[in-house]
């Protein structure tokens, strides 16, 4: 069992590696790249496991700022089926079972993400995301999600800064 401390800095140096083996090669190459949750998970995750949102922001500081970030807010017991629907049972990881938040993992669930919420919240107003209520059927999230894309990138060339 790794440490929260260790843990942390294995996710970070995994995304670090897939910054400069994948998203910096496809960027140079004129590519747009959609990373799903990019450092923010993994920021909230530390947090939530003991780390100050400083060391976190610094462990991060070499990540590329996004050109857009979208926070798809979605209620825990939302998630909570759609982890079912997908996967047929709850993670221990996501269910923040490692943090003895509860001994019951549905419960462990919905404690550790609604800390998580907290900190996407935080991290909303501190990086500006863009906030979709995905409570909703995904097409109607898809049509809000590409509404966003298009009007914070229409009219600019790939590479530009909008």
């Amino acid at each position: 069992m790794l440490g929260k401390t260790t843990m942390a800095l294995f996710y970070a140096v995994d995304f670090a590696d897939q910054l400069e083996n994948k998203i910096v090669p496809a960027l140079s190459a004129g590519t747009v790249v959609l990373a799903d949750r990019y450092i923010f998970t993994l920021m909230a995750r530390a947090v939530v496991r003991g780390a100050t949102r400083n060391w976190a922001q610094r462990l991060y500081a070499f990540a590329l700022k996004p050109d857009l970030t979208i926070f798809l807010d979605t209620r825990t017991d939302l998630l909570m089926h759609r982890a079912f629907g997908r996967y047929g049972s709850l993670d221990y990881w996501e269910s923040g079972m490692d943090l003895g938040l509860s001994q019951d993992r549905f419960e462990s669930f919905f404690r550790y993400q609604e800390l998580l919420r907290k900190e996407f919240e935080w991290m909303a107003g501190e990086y500006d995301f863009v906030k979709v209520n995905s409570n909703r059927s995904p097409r109607e999230v898809h049509r809000d999600v590409r509404a966003i894309v298009q009007a914070r990138f229409s009219g600019h060339r790939l590479g530009e800064n909008p």
